[in-house]
């Protein structure tokens, strides 16, 4: 019993020791992966600057931001506000497009990439706004009022941008229910200009 006590808290060391540097390693791993990635976010969406001779400006094209995405998302698929900038540079481009085609072509990859911001974190707001105004923009915007009031309003209360946000939604609407809806947003409104919208309608419609 003696000898085999002494034995066994040998083997019991050498265990823990290679369990500690295979944790280590894996953890070294996964930081260079997620400070790779962090790097591509960066400089794609802030640019780097080096000096006049080095200076690289940051990357607005969607095509260009969309394929940097990928070579991150590879590495590190945890970084939510990468395919966010990616869904808002793509949303930019849609909304700048000159026809019908390159429009949908444009709003069915911001789609894309902010539901892919969504699946990694579903509670980050602009991953969020830019979810209901793409839905909205793309003629689906009883959906984006749907999402807004139930999946963020519901959630969040409390938060006065998300009732300015409601409230824009409701004023996008021709139906009479969203108008009177927006209206029922003013005492929780606090951007101005949205205040005065609501004021005028609510004065229209006689309420």
């Amino acid at each position: 019993m003696t000898i085999l006590q002494p034995l066994f808290r040998r083997r019991f060391r050498m265990v823990a020791a290679c369990l500690l540097v295979v944790l280590g390693a894996a953890a070294a791993v996964h930081s260079i992966r997620a400070a790779f990635a962090q790097r591509l976010y960066l400089e794609t969406k802030y640019g780097m600057f080096r000096g006049l001779k080095n200076e690289k400006r940051p990357i607005e094209a969607s095509d260009a931001v969309a394929a940097t995405v990928f070579r991150a998302y590879k590495v590190y698929p945890e970084n939510y506000y990468f395919p966010t900038y990616a869904a808002n540079r793509a949303l930019v481009d849609a909304m700048q497009a000159t026809d019908s085609e390159a429009f949908n072509e444009y709003l069915t990859r911001a789609d894309y990439f902010v539901r892919l911001a969504l699946a990694i974190n579903p509670y980050e707001a602009e991953s969020r706004m830019l979810h209901a105004t793409i839905l909205a923009e793309g003629g689906r915007l009883q959906e984006a009022i749907a999402y807004w009031r139930d999946e963020v309003l519901e959630r969040e209360y409390w938060n006065p941008d998300n009732h300015n946000f409601m409230a824009r939604l409701y004023l996008r609407s021709s139906l009479i229910e969203d108008m009177k809806a927006a209206i029922g947003e003013l005492s929780f409104v606090n951007d101005q200009e949205t205040r005065k919208e609501l004021r005028q309608l609510k004065k229209a419609m006689g309420l």
